[in-house]
């Protein structure tokens, strides 16, 4: 999904049993999260099939629609944690905040 909407996946889990094991077919799983503007992908845990492409699928949507960099009033007021070493970073906060980077 794309805009302001939290992204989402559809991850059919338990992919290296039979399908005969599966209560929903892979085409019905594709055609909801089609329907749903969600990506589908099925993956097996125990086999370490399709997990990490998933993850780092969404994981690459979501920080493709962080601005760059964040603008401040984003932040503010909310519960975002960062941690501290990120924090305590000099450049970081500078970008963040768009002021000039002071020399560590």
């Amino acid at each position: 999904s794309t805009g302001s909407q939290l992204p989402m996946v559809l991850i059919g889990n338990k992919a290296d049993l039979p399908p005969s094991a599966s209560r929903v077919s892979s085409g019905e799983a594709e055609q909801f999260a089609s329907r749903h503007g969600m990506q589908y992908f099925e993956a097996s845990a125990m086999a370490n099939q399709g997990v990490t492409e998933a993850f780092s699928t969404l994981m690459a949507t979501v920080i493709g629609q962080i601005p760059n960099p964040p603008e401040p009033s984003l932040l503010v007021k909310t519960r975002i944690q960062i941690g501290r070493k990120l924090a305590d970073n000099r450049a970081f906060r500078a970008a963040l905040f768009d002021i000039p980077s002071v020399p560590q």
